[in-house]
């Protein structure tokens, strides 16, 4: 799906995690099929999205050669995937973001499509990705207005993105139906079982 060039959805790539399962490597850069993931991540919701934004904490200059924005977080002792959102915030000019890990590199080519049809149909200000009822917390749509309480959240000590989306008028938009879509690439294992048993679409 080609979205027009004034699309109104800023896409924030998320990877400024410290990739703990991986011994401390830099997700985001892990090789899949001679590609860095984010250039997987890239590939798949340019197309969906306006602007793309990407939050990372480390690398900075490789992650700059793919010539979009960067947002490093607030905080120095990563606190988790939603400060990563804050960081990009101040760069979003469009009144939605879609929010995705670089560690996800078959993400469906309607992703966005799909959530904001949830959106708009229940008037949510979040529309979140589940398969086979297990939420993909960040994996979301968001209205930008929905965002404005991140700082206080973080600054109040809290990190969870589940406790943070329920506390949000949500609506989930089941993709059970291309559930390899939203595989996660945590381990070393993983990333060899991704490359044998990719999935089939474009």
């Amino acid at each position: 799906m080609v979205m027009p060039e004034n699309n109104p959805i800023t896409g924030i790539i998320l990877a400024g995690g410290k990739g703990l399962r991986m011994g401390g490597v830099e997700k985001g850069l892990l090789v899949l099929d001679g590609k860095p993931l984010i250039e997987h991540v890239i590939a798949r919701i340019r197309p969906q999205v306006g602007p793309i934004i990407i939050n990372a904490n480390r690398h900075l200059d490789r992650y700059a050669r793919y010539g979009y924005p960067l947002a490093q977080d607030l905080w120095p002792d990563f606190r988790g995937p939603l400060a990563g959102l804050l960081s990009a915030l101040p760069l979003v000019r469009t009144p939605y973001i879609l929010c995705v890990p670089c560690d996800a590199p078959f993400l469906p080519d309607d992703l966005t499509r799909r959530l904001m049809v949830a959106l708009e149909a229940e008037q949510a200000q979040v529309s979140a990705a589940t398969v086979a009822g297990d939420l993909q917390a960040v994996c979301f749509l968001a209205r930008r207005e929905a965002l404005d309480d991140l700082q206080d959240y973080l600054g109040s000590g809290q990190r969870k993105v589940q406790d943070w989306l329920a506390a949000r008028r949500l609506a989930i938009t089941d993709f059970s139906d291309c559930a390899m879509a939203f595989a996660n690439i945590n381990t070393r294992g993983e990333l060899q079982q991704a490359a044998v048993n990719r999935p089939i679409w474009p």
